[in-house]
């Protein structure tokens, strides 16, 4: 399948989170940034963009349930989880053995209470946030993916901009994302301690069997939307 060059620019972007290439925060940054330069140019290339810069979400994602606790592979079989309805969360979760169930947000309280779902992923901060701990019990540390977060602009309107306003709103978009970099470690701490607070029980989960099952999708999906520079740079 050839993608139109809009949406491949969409899914080079979402390539910058490859499901559990986990790394420590430190590299999370280094390798986003790798990433972001090599998709700069192609953004430019395919729809006119430009990347201001970017910046990690305020934790990885991890699985919530309500009744089961999982700390291996095995106890994700069969499971009802909420994931976004992209490709590459719903596509990780059926090589996990999960039952991937995309939904909107704001059904998912209900659908975990009510049993339509067992349980949902998503990272700590936003786990505390909508209250999800009054209606789960267990939260294990998969780690899974790592969203990234890109601010963009009509390239030919940036460079139509005075010397002065393109230096500012450069130097501003990286400002405000080195900010969210800073303080996405102690957002995470934050929500797992609320999550604990709340009665929730964490638990570490076994990843080398998880990344043995997902690590072949990593070259498909990089092949299919062509990102292979891209997973090189994050795996370097």
């Amino acid at each position: 399948m050839e993608y139109p060059r809009e949406r491949r620019a969409y899914e080079w972007a979402r390539a910058a989170a490859f499901p559990t290439i986990r790394r420590a925060r430190h590299r999370d940054h280094r390798a986003v940034g790798q990433a972001a330069d090599a998709l700069t140019q192609s953004l430019v290339q395919a729809t006119g963009a430009r990347t201001l810069g970017f910046w990690g979400s305020p934790g990885f994602r991890n699985v919530a349930t309500k009744t089961k606790e999982v700390k291996n592979v095995a106890d994700l079989k069969g499971l009802k989880v909420r994931v976004i309805q992209t490709p590459t969360y719903v596509r990780t979760f059926e090589l996990l053995g999960a039952s991937p169930t995309p939904m909107a947000f704001g059904e998912v309280y209900t659908s975990v209470k009510t049993g339509v779902l067992d349980g949902l992923e998503h990272d700590a901060p936003t786990l505390a946030s909508s209250k999800m701990y009054e209606v789960t019990k267990y939260l294990a540390r998969t780690e899974h993916l790592y969203g990234v977060c890109f601010i963009t602009a009509n390239a030919r309107k940036i460079d139509s901009l005075p010397a002065d306003l393109k230096k500012a709103l450069d130097e501003s978009a990286r400002e405000a994302c080195g900010y969210m970099f800073d303080i996405a470690a102690q957002k995470e701490e934050d929500g797992l301690k609320i999550l604990r607070d709340k009665g929730m029980v964490i638990s570490t989960f076994d990843k080398p069997p998880a990344v043995e099952r997902v690590k072949g999708y990593w070259k498909e999906y990089a092949d299919k939307v062509g990102a292979e520079d891209i997973l090189a740079k994050i795996l370097a």
